[in-house]
C-alpha cells in the first residue's frame, strides 16, 4: 500500500508541476496537447484583432524563460484586472501557433519579466495602446509587426504593460 501511495504522489507532483514555457513556442507549431493539458483555457476570441484564441487567467501553469507566473488579481480594484493569457492559433482545428498576448498586473512579475525580455531580445519599441497601459513590442523575422500600425493608440496614461509577440 506505501508503494502505491508513494507513486500516485509523484505522479500527482509530476503533473502538476508540469509548465509552459510560453519562450519554448514556435510560429506554426501545434498546440493541441497544451489545450489538452489545460482545461482552464478556453475558446476565445480577440476582440480587438479577431485572433482565435485559447485565453486563461489562470497563469499558475504558465511560464517565459526564468520568469514564472501566478493567477492573480488586483487587490481592490475591478473585475477586469487580472493577470490574462491569450494564446491565438490558426483555427480550432489545427491549433497551429500564431502569437501570444499576456497581461501582467502583478508588478513584481511584470518588472521580472519586461526586465528579462531586454536583456535577452533588447530593448523594445513602445507603444501606447488604449485604456492607459503600454505595450512593448519585440519583432520577429516576419516583416508584419503585431499589433498592426492602424491598431495602436497614443495615450499618455501608463498603468502596465501588454506584451505582444
Amino acid at each position: 500500500m506505501k508503494l502505491v501511495n508513494i507513486l500516485f504522489a509523484c505522479m500527482l507532483t509530476t503533473s502538476c508541476s508540469q509548465n509552459i514555457d510560453l519562450e519554448s513556442l514556435r510560429n506554426d507549431g501545434n498546440i493541441s496537447e497544451i489545450v489538452k493539458e489545460n482545461k482552464n483555457l478556453v475558446r476565445d476570441r480577440d476582440v480587438t484583432y479577431g485572433l482565435l484564441s485559447y485565453r486563461t487567467i489562470d497563469l499558475k501553469n504558465f511560464n517565459f524563460g526564468s520568469v514564472y507566473f501566478s493567477k492573480y488579481k488586483f487587490p481592490n480594484s475591478y473585475d477586469a484586472d487580472y493577470n490574462d493569457l491569450s494564446i491565438h492559433i490558426d483555427d480550432y482545428k489545427n491549433n497551429n501557433f500564431l502569437g501570444f498576448t499576456i497581461e501582467i498586473v502583478n508588478q513584481e512579475e511584470s518588472k521580472k519579466l519586461l526586465e528579462y525580455l531586454t536583456n535577452k531580445y533588447g530593448k523594445p519599441e513602445s507603444h501606447y495602446a488604449g485604456n492607459h497601459d503600454k505595450a512593448f513590442v519585440w519583432y520577429n523575422n516576419k516583416p508584419t509587426p503585431f499589433p498592426p500600425e492602424e491598431h495602436r493608440s497614443h495615450n499618455e496614461s501608463v498603468t502596465h504593460p501588454e506584451i505582444y509577440f
